[in-house]
């Protein structure tokens, strides 16, 4: 018992060196209330940057935008001006469109078919081929227009392509020039720049594709 009591006396509890009252259990600061405080402050002021700059970043690209708008438009308009008139009209096929046409007026119907140089527009009685180059405005198209490079190859075929299935169905049609002129006949031969038309039994005339403004037909 005397030896317990000694053992018991003389313990001492153990002093951690350098440790002061505020101290953690392991030396380190003991956590103050405000530190939650202080974090969550500076949780704010980190968004609040982020947010700063992201305002940045969209101002730049406001200004990027603002100062490219004149280029884009400039580089449209150039690119534009390789769109051609069968282009244009490749893209309204489908639709009913109304074409002026230099000596024969306004055509009118749905547009069937278009070519390089020509295009098909049917009516109700009526179906016309109509050489471009002599089409001097059209109204009903669509706003879109088909590059060439999309073109299907038989839209190259040309007016005399035409012109020689004209032939072989030997069908009367009515040749309207663009001076005005109305020749009713039947296709016999086609050339390479100009076209047989038998008006009467015996007498064939000559018509050029310069002047060749339309061909009027019985509809199908």
């Amino acid at each position: 018992m005397a030896f317990v009591k000694k053992l018991s006396t003389g313990c001492r509890r153990p002093r951690l060196v350098g440790v002061t009252p505020h101290d953690g259990p392991y030396g380190g600061p003991q956590a103050s209330p405000d530190d939650g405080a202080a974090g969550g402050s500076v949780d704010h002021q980190a968004a609040a940057l982020f947010a700063f700059l992201d305002d940045l970043e969209q101002q730049a690209e406001g200004l990027y935008a603002a100062e490219r708008a004149p280029e884009l438009a400039d580089r449209s308009r150039a690119e534009y001006q390789h769109v051609t008139l069968a282009g244009r009209l490749m893209a309204s096929v489908g639709r009913d469109v109304a074409l002026s046409v230099t000596g024969v007026g306004s055509v009118a119907g749905h547009l069937e078919r278009v070519s390089a140089s020509w295009c098909r527009v049917s009516g109700p009685r009526t179906e016309w081929m109509v050489a471009l180059a002599h089409v001097s405005s059209v109204a009903g198209v669509s706003d879109r227009a088909v590059p060439e490079v999309a073109w299907s190859p038989l839209t190259k075929l040309g007016l005399g392509s035409v012109l020689r299935g004209l032939a072989d169905a030997g069908e009367r049609c009515v040749i309207r020039g663009s001076d005005g002129s109305m020749r009713d006949g039947v296709v016999r031969r086609v050339g390479q720049d100009f076209l047989e038309l038998e008006e009467l039994p015996g007498r064939t005339v000559l018509v050029a594709f310069s002047g060749l403004a339309a061909i009027q037909s019985d509809s199908r």
